[in-house]
């Protein structure tokens, strides 16, 4: 008899709620599971698969849950499982990041958010939090290996930090324990925690669908190098072949990303280099370096395979320079091609390095010809994205399904804005991942509490054609279009150097107060600042009125900053911004027939809108996010 992993030692389960408990067994037995007092049976599979439901329980605990095969009388027991509240966790870097960071004192010139966490800290054993392990995988996955662990000061020093405030602040306003589940994984894009059937629901997304399964099926990416060769097969091996015409093809600079040099995007590409070998090193050995390769890579010489790294969905090779072999009987003079066979399936591509690690040399002398320069490259498979569809979410969140939960919180985005068309994208693409998520855990509209992304470098005024303000844009439209969603801005805690910025207290407390005024029903807690509801145009004024505005203030004194206004020509000047109530009326000198605004429009903007209870207005724009006219 098994249990799935979620149910070990010290497991939180969600209070007040119908709590499903899964696992093995055998063959069409009847299971049996008891907790607190309250039980429940059910018939299993003839596959000896089993899925039954515990009666909502109020909070408490430590209790113990015993389940039964009552066909063989086997028994499981997990000791120290509390009632409360738990959440999902999940996102990018930004979620990943732990409370202990050994020089934030030295960045900040503050007391590390670690030490005061655990000044603060009472009855750690209330707090818990279990992190799920990376693992990219092609396949839905039914476990993790992973423990739930209290809230001691040891153990919080590698807790996600957002969540972690989160859920401190939500168990002293609260008083019951809780439990988060955190699945965050640095540099991901959203579309790897999507499933392939919200793939499968968004006609751009289906498209790239076709190029993935295509690409798996490339026996190279598989091959494993240490147990021989056998190459790729013929029609493709002819891309490393010295007579292939690659006049047609692209250049790229090596060492560079093929992804931002628009070769293609993830997915794998061939990139080809003519190098001509002088007559004294005929018949010598070689040694070719060609920098990393970012993640897999298969290197042909004349189109003969001499070395490889990686396979699979194998990220361990990323940074690892390559260096492989050529034999002397291979090496004749003349024009001769190198061509590398690259792949990767999450974050960037690239062939990158250093000038001096692309060479080839002879063995016995060292004498080198430089390699880096301009190759030619021509993308094979081109998923139309930076990621492996569902790669994440086969692995990291599909296990999870459907324990019982509150809601999730979400920090991701910032790989998702890279490109303007990327940012411009994503509003349906977080939608369609927030709807089935819910369609799969079978919880209805569970909240989904997000952060917008915080404040990146040099502070700017306005930034028309920056991907970061229209992603924000589009994190704002979700949350007020899908019920129980929620925001907390975060553009006033950002770095203008760190794309990781070390305060996320602020953060974790902002999304509290989301959770406790709408998801726990405490009306006496403003949930956020000021949330642009609607432009009215008053001639050459434009009116912009605000939910959550009462006691708005220019934080600091001073005028309002980050207001820009348009007339019908979409052409934005910087607006004169004034106060009246709960709205902000703008103008501008050269704007005679107010049409449109933008607020904080850049990626880290000067902005100052506040409510009374000092929380920053939201970024924004009248016109659905599109930057347009310089000012």
């Amino acid at each position: 008899m098994k249990l799935a992993s979620l149910f070990s030692a010290g497991a939180v389960l969600q209070r007040d709620h119908f709590i499903p408990i899964w696992g093995e067994c055998s063959p069409n037995a009847v299971v049996h599971a008891e907790l607190a007092g309250r039980e429940a049976f059910v018939p299993a599979s003839a596959s000896g698969r089993f899925m039954l439901r515990l009666p909502p329980l109020k909070a408490g605990g430590p209790y113990e849950l015993r389940v039964t095969d009552l066909t063989t009388q086997e028994s499981l027991s997990v000791p120290d499982v509390l009632i409360g509240e738990v959440w999902i966790a999940a996102g990018q870097s930004n979620m990943a990041y732990a409370l202990f960071r050994a020089d934030e004192t030295a960045l900040t010139g503050k007391p590390s958010q670690y030490d005061d966490f655990v000044a603060g800290l009472q009855d750690p054993a209330t707090l818990r939090m279990l992190t799920v392990p990376v693992c990219y995988s092609g396949a839905l996955e039914d476990g993790i290996r992973a423990e739930w662990l209290p809230a001691t000061p040891d153990n919080v020093r590698k807790f996600s930090a957002v969540a972690l405030w989160f859920a401190h602040e939500i168990r002293a306003q609260l008083d019951v324990p809780v439990g988060i589940i955190t699945s965050a994984v640095g540099g991901s894009c959203i579309e790897s925690w999507m499933s392939r059937t919200a793939f499968l629901n968004d006609p751009v997304l289906r498209r790239g669908l076709a190029a993935y399964d295509a690409f798996l099926t490339d026996p190279d990416l598989w091959h494993d190098p240490d147990a021989g060769t056998h190459g790729a097969p013929e029609p493709i091996r002819r891309w490393a072949d010295t007579t292939l015409d690659d006049t047609g093809w692209q250049e790229m600079q090596v060492p560079g990303s093929w992804i931002r040099q628009g070769i293609g995007r993830d997915g794998a590409i061939w990139a080809r280099r003519a190098v001509e070998i002088p007559p004294s090193w005929a018949g010598r050995d070689l040694v070719l370096l060609i920098g990393a390769v970012d993640k897999c890579d298969v290197t042909y010489f004349d189109g003969v395979e001499v070395g490889r790294t990686g396979r699979g969905f194998d990220t361990g090779h990323w940074n690892t320079p390559r260096r492989y072999a050529i034999p002397g009987r291979l090496v004749k003079a003349g024009i001769h091609v190198i061509a590398v066979h690259a792949y990767s399936f999450c974050f960037d591509g690239a062939i990158h390095g250093t000038a001096a690690e692309f060479a080839l040399s002879r063995a016995d002398t060292g004498e080198s010809l430089p390699l880096a320069g301009v190759w030619k490259a021509r993308a094979e498979y081109d998923f139309g994205l930076t990621t492996a569809p569902s790669i994440l979410f086969n692995g990291m969140l599909h296990p999870l399904i459907p324990y019982a939960i509150r809601g999730a919180l979400w920090y991701q985005g910032e790989s998702n804005a890279d490109r303007l068309e990327d940012a411009l994208a994503y509003e349906t693409r977080l939608k369609g991942m927030i709807e089935d998520w819910r369609a799969l855990w079978g919880q209805g509209n569970f909240p989904f509490l997000m952060v917008q992304l915080a404040g990146f470098g040099a502070k700017q005024e306005f930034q028309p054609d920056h991907p970061w303000p229209p992603l924000r844009d589009a994190q704002r439209r979700v949350a007020a279009a899908l019920p129980h969603v929620g925001m907390a801005v975060a553009l006033d805690a950002g770095d203008v150097k760190d794309i990781h910025p070390a305060d996320k207290r602020t953060v974790g407390l902002r999304l509290a107060r989301i959770a406790l005024h709408e998801t726990y029903h405490q009306p006496n807690i403003v949930p956020c600042g000021p949330m642009y509801r609607e432009a009215v145009p008053e001639g050459g004024r434009l009116r912009i009125r605000f939910d959550y505005a009462d006691g708005l203030q220019a934080k600091g004194g001073g005028p309002l900053k980050g207001f820009f206004l348009a007339g019908a020509d979409q052409r934005f000047y910087p607006a004169t911004a004034v106060i009246e109530g709960t709205s902000v009326v703008l103008t501008a000198e050269q704007v005679t027939q107010a049409y449109a605004a933008h607020y904080a429009w850049a990626a880290y903007a000067e902005a100052n809108l506040y409510n009374g209870e000092e929380l920053p207005a939201s970024p924004f724009s009248t016109i659905g996010g599109l930057a347009c006219g310089e000012p």
